[in-house]
């Protein structure tokens, strides 16, 4: 098996327990799904790490989505909070 494979194999295995175990638990934040669905990818892309080029430079815009994506949910959260106030 090439390694990208088992980079996704891996990497879908994690997300799919991950989504099941939270809803088990009724987690109803979009933050913590985020945050852990990142930090996932972050260990197993780490850890498996595709080798070639072009899969490195994917991996990092992945990686950039990802971070956006929290940061931008994190800032709407804490606009929330200061409005409140």
């Amino acid at each position: 098996m090439k390694n990208t494979d088992s980079f996704l194999i891996s990497y879908a295995a994690t997300v799919f327990s991950t989504i099941t175990i939270l809803s088990l638990l009724r987690v109803t934040d979009i933050e913590v799904y985020v945050a852990l669905i990142a930090l996932e990818f972050f260990i197993v892309s780490e850890l498996m790490s595709p080798g070639a080029q072009w899969l490195s430079r994917r991996r990092m815009v992945v990686g950039i989505v990802l971070v956006v994506f929290f940061v931008a949910i994190m800032f709407g959260r804490i606009l929330g909070v200061i409005m409140q106030t």
